[in-house]
């Protein structure tokens, strides 16, 4: 292989990383814009328009992102230390999970003591109905992607067996799985703890994950047709937007992922500002609700503007608070512990595996 060679290889392995932080930077602005407009909406029909075309990609563009790194590479090559990669995906994903529950019930019940809530869901409540609201997320719901997150890759032993199927057979996989996932799920509403129960939503992450594989196996043939394959899924979606109407068909939701992905894979192939905020996705996620976001919307509510202006306009300011928090609390003493990386061996260990942590030198 000839340096020139080496050179445009590289770089292109390096330009599909960055795609992958730069969708997750979009996708951060589209879940920071899904909590705002319960804050600032006019009427109760925004938020389930807006829902329905943000929250129907957020956290599974991020399984697809996580699926993709890990997979991209082949990874039946070893040696793999299973047991060392658990407990760092403990520390990463499970430790800012209960640090931040723990942390929001705390305020939670602060704030009902100080009288800021009608009902109180902490005050009062035994303790082992707060400790299964812990468990739940329930005072912080969008933390329930962390544990999920976490039991996929606790998965991952058996889940890279996948690798030595041939591209047509994951496929099948993946579509099978998603459309006997709706019949699944409702087997398991009657088992669900909470609304928000990690365990439950890892099987919603698992179709993603799924799609995330074959992406990782036909990533070059997807990046070269990318528009090409995007613009009939899209097409669809917004099809059957304008004449049904919000409607959570699976195959016409996932066929808007997966064109997203594709659209965004070819328009923001390159490093820039986005992927440098892609990679404080971790700590935007974290931050940004509830405490934030509900803040941020007191000033904001009282502009004399239309609710299609504020809810971008809180979606962004929040967006910037929530990553200068970030930027702060990385810069103190042990401060990135709160987002699960150590600084002592964040210099001495290869990050290989997620869609929500920092990338080789960072």
């Amino acid at each position: 292989m000839t340096p020139d060679s080496e050179k445009a290889l590289s770089t292109t392995r390096v330009d599909r990383v960055a795609y992958m932080d730069n969708i997750r930077a979009l996708t951060m602005v589209l879940v920071v814009a899904t909590h705002a407009s319960y804050y600032v909406a006019s009427s109760p029909s925004e938020p389930k328009f807006i829902l329905y075309l943000a929250a129907n990609f957020c956290t599974q563009i991020f399984f697809i992102c996580d699926a993709m790194i890990y997979f991209r590479k082949n990874p039946l090559e070893g040696p793999h230390d299973d047991k060392g990669d658990l407990i760092r995906h403990a520390k990463r994903l499970l430790l800012p999970w209960l640090i931040f529950n723990v942390g929001y019930t705390a305020a939670r019940g602060l704030a009902e003591a100080a009288g800021m809530f009608g009902r109180h869901a902490i005050l009062g409540q035994p303790a082992a109905q707060v400790i299964l609201d812990i468990y739940g997320s329930a005072n912080a719901p969008h933390l329930w992607f962390l544990p999920a997150l976490f039991l996929l890759r606790a998965a991952r032993p058996a889940l890279r067996q996948l690798w030595r199927l041939p591209g047509p057979a994951l496929i099948v996989i993946y579509l099978s799985y998603m459309l006997v996932y709706e019949p699944f799920h409702e087997l398991l509403v009657p088992y669900k703890v909470t609304d928000y129960d990690p365990i439950s939503h890892t099987f919603f992450g698992l179709q993603f994950l799924l799609l995330g594989v074959v992406l990782a196996r036909y990533e070059k043939f997807a990046h070269r047709f990318a528009l090409v394959m995007a613009a009939p899924m899209l097409a669809l979606f917004f099809g059957n937007l304008l004449i049904n109407g919000v409607q959570p068909i699976p195959i016409i939701r996932n066929a808007y992922i997966l064109g997203f992905f594709l659209l965004s894979m070819r328009l923001l192939p390159k490093r820039g500002v986005l992927t440098r905020i892609g990679r404080k996705s971790m700590g935007v996620y974290v931050l940004h609700s509830p405490i934030i976001v509900k803040f941020l919307s007191i000033p904001v509510a009282l502009l004399p503007l239309s609710s299609k202006i504020l809810i971008p306009l809180l979606a962004v300011v929040t967006y910037a608070a929530s990553y200068a928090a970030t930027v702060f609390i990385n810069k103190m003493p042990y401060g990135s512990i709160l987002f699960g990386v150590f600084p002592k061996k964040a210099k001495s260990v290869k990050i290989r595996a997620s869609g929500l942590e920092p990338q080789q030198g960072e």
